[in-house]
């Protein structure tokens, strides 16, 4: 080979190298490619069931499920932990997705939302329907639970690690009235608790109706659900959350490619169904969520959407 032909394949070769690298600049799906994610789930029924008559039948499971059929060439993997340790997880920037998470960016800056993926009505007040006529009685119905918190009469318990969306202020605001919260840890934990209350052990929880559902299939029990004054005209909104470093960013956004299909497969629409049947409009709330959402979020009003995401106004 000449001088002039050496030369000359050192240019070409530069010039593929140089191609190569403007092309992954200007490729930004190449940029925000992610092939991996990892759930990090809990035994939280009827969220995740990990045993009994409805095991994997838990509505996040369902939606893990969902994503892993609309996203095929993505490898997913799961791990199981306490909620709380979820939560230490993030905060070390581990690499995680949790499936089930309330939609509020303001109170979480250690995680990055998907776009909504449901919905859920208002927490209430769970208990024995003696107990309920009680409460009722008093704290009227809705229930105003800031007085319930401060009458320390009633024992209160939750899972360790679980946040009550807009409730949860007004629960801190209350933390003087800790002497009488019993903060419940392990598997299953939110039926542990209704164990707990039908043996009087403590007197009340926060949750959804749809574990009142969820034990009424499972323990062939019938609690009570007592609607909330402070939130009763509100929803809930669920989302993926992901750790907030520059993979969770990605992941989010690879996520969120594959939610038109999830708002349209069928098995995850049945287990919905399956756990709120008592709400003959739960679909057509669905939707009105989704283009609610979609309005509020478009890029003509929310320039930064992974920052940047506004809390939704009730329905």
């Amino acid at each position: 080979m000449t001088i002039r032909q050496h030369i000359y394949s050192v240019i070409i070769c530069f010039a593929g190298l140089l191609s190569c690298a403007v092309s992954a600049q200007e490729d930004p799906a190449s940029a925000q490619k992610i092939d991996a994610i990892t759930w990090a789930i809990n035994s939280a029924p009827p969220f995740h069931v990990l045993s009994g008559p409805l095991v994997n039948q838990g509505m996040c499971d369902e939606l893990t499920h969902a994503f892993e059929r609309a996203l095929p060439n993505t490898e997913f993997s799961t791990v199981f932990m306490p909620q709380a340790r979820i939560g230490i997880e993030f905060e070390r920037n581990a690499n995680l997705c949790f499936p089930c998470m309330i939609y509020n960016p303001g109170q979480h800056d250690r995680v990055y939302f998907t776009e909504p993926t449901h919905w859920y009505p208002p927490h209430g007040v769970i208990t024995t329907h003696e107990l309920a006529a009680e409460l009722t009685e008093q704290f009227g119905n809705p229930i105003e639970l800031s007085a319930l918190l401060e009458s320390e009469q009633y024992y209160l318990a939750y899972p360790h690690g679980r946040k009550f969306g807009d409730l949860q202020p007004i629960l801190e605001s209350h933390s003087s009235q800790n002497s009488y919260r019993i903060v419940r840890t392990g598997d299953n934990a939110p039926t542990a608790i209704l164990a707990m209350i039908r043996a009087n052990r403590v007197h009340y929880t926060i949750d959804y109706p749809i574990l009142v559902e969820y034990d009424k299939q499972t323990a062939e029990s019938d609690m009570a659900f007592i609607p909330i004054a402070e939130n009763q005209n509100s929803v809930v909104i669920g989302a993926i959350g992901c750790t907030k470093n520059a993979w969770g960013e990605r992941a989010v956004q690879h996520l969120n490619r594959g939610l038109p299909a999830i708002r349209n497969d069928e098995q995850f629409m049945a287990r919905l169904a399956m756990y709120y049947n008592n709400i003959p409009d739960y679909f057509e709330r669905y939707e009105q969520l989704i283009r609610q959402h979609q309005r509020e979020t478009s890029p003509q009003t929310s320039p930064d959407r992974s920052d940047n995401q506004p809390e939704l106004p009730s329905l």
